[in-house]
This record gives structure tokens, sequence and C-alpha cells, in this order.
């Protein structure tokens, strides 16, 4: 199957924060069994929309298949940090290391 190439800001626009639309956005990844992410022009994205998009991934399938499947492109230094620490949040809640 081909995987998906996802434009996130023709998606949700530029400072997505929507906890619903990264959930449609998660199933169509996941039916498609990974996709392609840009996020080039968006400049901000909400802590719950990161968690339910990326978090939420790597909890149901773990970090190989994160990496495997999905490539993300055009992230900012400070989006990618809050991709990084929802997923670091949602990892340290299941192993109770908080």
């Amino acid at each position: 199957m081909n995987k998906p190439h996802i434009q996130i800001t023709e998606r949700v626009g530029r400072c997505p924060s929507s906890r619903e639309k990264a959930r449609i956005i998660r199933q169509e990844i996941e039916v498609s069994d990974g996709a392609e992410l840009n996020f080039e022009n968006v400049y901000s994205v909400s802590d719950s929309f990161a968690d339910e998009l990326f978090a939420v991934l790597v909890e149901k399938h773990g970090p190989d298949w994160f990496a495997d499947n999905l490539k993300v492109s055009g992230l900012e230094n400070h989006v990618r940090e809050v991709v990084l620490r929802t997923i670091a949040r949602r990892c340290e809640s299941l192993c109770g290391c908080e």
C-alpha cells in the first residue's frame, strides 16, 4: 500500500491545536501503516495535538514502528520540542517514571 503524503498546513492550518483533527490524521496513518508528514510552514502545535498524533502512535505501535513507518519533515525546532516533550511525557506516565 502506498503511504499517504500529508501536508499538515493543508489539513489543519499553521497552528494545529485540535485533538480531534490529530486523531483523524493518526487514524489515516494507522490504516495506511505509515505516512509522510510535512510540517512546512507550521508555526506551532498544541501539546494536545502533538500528543494525539505522535505520542499515541508511539504508545500503540512502539518506537520501532514509529521510526520505520513515519517520515516527518519540515519541523521547526520549537515544534519539534513540543512533539518530543509530549512523547516523553506519555512514555513516562506509562512506565510510572513521573
